[in-house]
């Protein structure tokens, strides 16, 4: 009696281990970090089309810090500049205006931010989505990204803030 409850036992405890190992699998595989910095730059793209019109640098920012050079070359096709630092590139808001502008130029300047991601499934992120173009200049919004047909793309479920 012993040697079947010994056997039972290592059996369920097999079925139990084997029969989660594809599902912990297959949610790992599809969630990738290439999936979530596609999914930033869908919102990093909506959020700039705000600006398309206007002549300034655009500074693009992932949970509140500089994005990195390869996020940047994402936008090479934008028709304003993008950059990552807005300090490194002798842009303020302490200019009087409580604009983000070129210290020397006077040139504007806007900040677009991307952060708080949260997957909901496989095919679905939430992601929220700033601007800021100075002391007293911004907003953000909720945004919800859906890969479809193996794209990401960014729809804003409703502002959040202003300024």
């Amino acid at each position: 009696m012993k040697q079947f409850v010994c056997s039972a036992l290592v059996f369920l405890v097999s079925l139990i281990l084997l029969g989660s190992t594809p599902i912990t699998l297959a949610n790992s595989g599809s969630r990738s970090a290439a999936d979530e910095d596609n999914a930033r730059e869908a919102v990093i793209r909506d959020l700039a089309r705000d600006f398309s019109d206007r002549t300034l640098t655009i500074f693009v920012a992932v949970d509140g810090k500089p994005a990195s050079d390869q996020f940047i070359k994402r936008f090479r096709d934008f028709k304003n500049p993008v950059k990552k630092d807005p300090k490194t590139e002798g842009f303020s808001d302490e200019n009087g205006t409580g604009h983000l502008q070129n210290k020397n130029t006077k040139e504007p300047g806007v900040i677009l931010n991307v952060e708080k991601l949260h997957w909901i499934s496989n095919s679905e992120i939430e992601l929220e989505g700033s601007y800021s173009c100075g002391a007293f200049c911004g907003g953000g919004s909720a945004f919800r990204v859906i890969r479809k047909a193996g794209k990401w793309v960014a729809h804003s479920v409703g502002p959040m803030w202003a300024s």
